[in-house]
């Protein structure tokens, strides 16, 4: 399919090709789209673009897998097969040139700038520069990974780990960028020749400027396999992350868009109470969005471990998340932080959860044994022996037990003040598959590998069950509502079975999800459902909705409304007050639109980014400074202990002139990092020495800005403290005015 870059829409799909389609390049003049299609008979197919008609197809032998157009857009190079590379007619299809290479075609094709040079990655690190009418081979070096500016030349990846850039029709190096933190997996240059991102192993891509070999910036990617790349002729880079497509702005690093709901697989996720967060754990991070519009509000990195299982304490301020190399983190709930990390486990974690009062975690593993960890330190507190072939864990918070599943169709339950066994239930002839408790503690709901889910009441505790439902497939989660009227039961095929408890009958049957469904959770007030399936987070109203055709068209146009509205830049009072007054919305629309409005809230990540990527620059106007100051100060309201909002509050007033309050400000932000145990934050010293040196307090200034520059000078790669530093140049040059 054929995407929008500006917006993630989809413009065109083309029809199947009949076999997979290993890569697609576009002309220059975007007019011409060139698809190598696999299996072994591979072939190539050009292509209109947008249109996607098919203008010629070549049949070849073997798979094609490497493609580059010529900059006057009337040849396309081919290959590999095996050590040759051939030049074909863009309007035809005709062979023009073949190329006979010393070694097989491996990692790269492409032409320099004025199409003169073939540059060419070969098998085993090896890299050519190939003269593109004779022919002959004009230099060779060793180097794995390939990438070319049109204007810029060649950039390689050597064998030792060092990105490079080339000149391309000699091979004579011009500039290296060491690593940072990791081996080099990947590098891409922009057509300017004026960027590389570098992918290191650690899954952070730095981007560096070819004329001075400095940082630009960093961004993060997942998994760490996934290389960055540069949109050719315009500006913007991209990443598959995941299932998803990632899209940056070159510098700044914001996504102006995301195609997918989340970044997946998906492992688990959890609400906060108030439903206005959802914890997602995937490939190697902890993702925390806003479940009533998609944003993203924070993400965790945990490198390359999976997070597979996620619980929320009882305050609602730390996370605890199992990971998929056996080990436990406890995470800040505010800020993503870890701040703990248990030993490794025996085995793989299949259950965690808080106990009450979060003083403990109870972390069960695949060999059956259940472990106390400490809910500070994560230190191992004791272990037990429960069940050999363990599957699933349930907390009844209430009455301080745990319900254990197994591979053969028992559940057994232990009392966990004192440690006993107080029962078990035959609850199936095929493995239980998920548990849960009721939130009173007097059902426990089970679901097998056949598909049935039991409702199981202790006053009946080996003697049969309450009544049962079969879902036809089996199921993976379930999930108590507060009121403890609906059990939720997602299954492998990705359907969601919305339970009455009190007679076992379906309310709603919800298949949007896509792939298995790995967890289900409710939010403590309201009736939202959270469902997270492999390939996608869904959140649903999970009482039925009995609304004719009319009012469902209604609710439709409504949400549209409320969608295109939070579209725009603004707070939720801005949106609020846009919706009040909407001509094309009837005033029952209107007060149901507000409504939604009201409940999706402020994006309290972007609204810190926004304010953010204002107030760092010195010559912005009065008005945009005003708004960046009314975009954070609600933020700073809601989380009155976080230095990094505060920061950028700090440098909105001092901006605005409103140095007393920036003063206040910058050192808040100071103590709190001194309570921490954390070292301050450079650009709070720098602009509080600013700060001061305007309020006349000049020795004070002197001072602070001595400590600041000694520090500043490791940091000057950074191009955010670069800029302070030399703001801060210009203004400690002028004498401070006197108090």
């Amino acid at each position: 399919m054929i995407v929008s870059t500006d917006e993630g829409r989809i413009l065109q799909r083309l029809p199947s090709c009949g076999a997979p389609i290993d890569q697609i390049v576009l002309n220059a003049d975007d007019t011409k789209l060139a698809l190598a299609i696999g299996g072994p008979e591979g072939r190539v197919e050009m292509r209109s673009f947008p249109q996607g008609d098919l203008l010629w197809r070549a049949e070849h032998r073997g798979q094609i897998s490497r493609w580059a157009f010529h900059p006057d857009g009337h040849r396309v190079l081919v290959g590999p097969w095996a050590d040759r590379v051939e030049a074909l007619d863009v309007d035809t299809g005709a062979l023009q040139q073949s190329y006979q290479l010393r070694r097989a075609l491996d990692t790269f094709v492409g032409y320099n700038r004025d199409g003169t040079i073939v540059l060419a990655g070969l098998d085993h690190g090896f890299g050519a520069g190939v003269d593109a009418e004779t022919g002959r081979e004009l230099w060779t070096g060793a180097m794995s990974r390939f990438d070319y500016g049109q204007p810029g030349g060649l950039l390689a990846v050597s064998v030792p780990g060092h990105a490079s850039v080339l000149e391309p029709s000699t091979g004579r190096h011009l500039r290296s960028f060491p690593p940072s933190a990791g081996l080099i997996l990947d590098v891409s240059m922009n057509d300017e020749g004026t960027l590389v991102a570098v992918l290191e192993e650690t899954g952070t891509t730095y981007l560096y400027d070819v004329e001075t070999g400095e940082p630009v910036t960093q961004l993060l990617v997942h998994p760490p396999t996934e290389p960055v790349r540069f949109f050719r002729r315009g500006g913007g880079m991209f990443a598959p992350d995941g299932e998803t497509l990632r899209v940056w702005d070159d510098v700044n690093g914001p996504a102006p868009f995301l195609i997918s709901a989340i970044h997946g697989p998906n492992f688990h996720a959890v609400f906060r109470s108030d439903g206005r967060r959802a914890y997602c754990g995937v490939w190697g991070a902890i993702k925390v969005w806003d479940p009533g519009t998609g944003a993203e509000i924070w993400t965790s990195l945990m490198g390359r471990p999976d997070v597979r299982r996620l619980d929320l304490n009882d305050a609602e301020t730390l996370l605890a998340a199992a990971l998929s190399d056996r080990r436990v983190v406890l995470v800040s709930e505010e800020r993503g932080q870890v701040l703990a990390t248990s030993a490794p486990l025996e085995a793989e974690i299949l259950g965690l959860m808080w106990t009450t009062a979060s003083t403990q975690l109870l972390v069960l593993d695949a060999r059956g044994k259940l472990h106390v960890l400490d809910g500070r330190t994560l230190a191992a507190v004791e272990t037990r022996g429960v069940v050999t072939q363990p599957t699933t864990l349930a907390w009844d918070a209430g009455r301080r037990r745990i319900a254990v599943g197994d591979a053969a169709g028992r559940i057994v339950l232990w009392d966990v003040e004192p440690w006993r066994e107080i029962g078990r239930i035959i609850a199936s002839s095929e493995a239980v598959t998920a548990t849960a408790f009721s939130h009173e503690g007097d059902i426990l709901v089970s679901g097998d590998a056949a598909g049935e889910v039991r409702f199981h009441a202790f006053g009946q505790i080996g003697r049969g069950t309450t009544p049962r439902l079969s879902t036809e497939t089996p199921v993976q989660s379930l999930a108590f509502s507060p009121d403890g009227e609906r059990v939720a039961a997602g299954t492998v095929d990705g359907t969601v079975s919305v339970i009455d408890t009190r007679t076992g009958t379906e309310w709603l049957a919800l298949r949007d999800g896509i792939g298995a469904c790995k967890g289900l959770t409710f939010a403590v007030q309201g009736s939202a459902l959270l469902s997270v399936h492999t390939k996608s987070i869904e959140v649903y109203e999970s009482r039925p909705m009995r609304l004719d055709a009319g009012a469902r068209h209604q609710l439709r146009r409504v949400r549209s409304h409320v969608d295109a509205a939070f579209e725009r830049p603004g707070l939720c009072d801005d949106v609020v007050a846009a919706l009040s007054a909407d001509p094309p919305l009837s005033e029952i629309e209107r007060a149901l639109a507000m409504q939604i409005a009201n409940a999706r809230g402020n994006n309290t990540g972007w609204q810190n980014s926004e304010a953010w990527g204002i107030v760092l620059y010195a010559d912005r106007s009065a008005e945009e400074y005003a708004y960046a100051l009314r975009l954070i100060e609600p933020i700073c309201a809601a989380f009155p202990k976080e230095p990094a909002y505060l920061n950028t509050r700090g440098v909105a007033e001092f901006r605005l002139g409103e140095l007393e309050k920036a003063r206040a400000t910058f050192e808040q932000c100071l103590a709190l990092m001194q309570e921490r145990g954390q070292p301050p934050q450079i650009a709070d010293q720098i602009f509080l020495a600013m700060t001061l040196h305007r309020l006349g307090r000049a020795d004070e200034a002197a001072s602070l800005w001595r400590v600041a520059q000694e520090r500043a000078s490791g940091l000057m790669s950074d191009k955010e403290i670069r800029n302070f530093v030399r703001e801060a140049e210009r203004l400690f040059s002028k004498p401070a005015p006197q108090p």
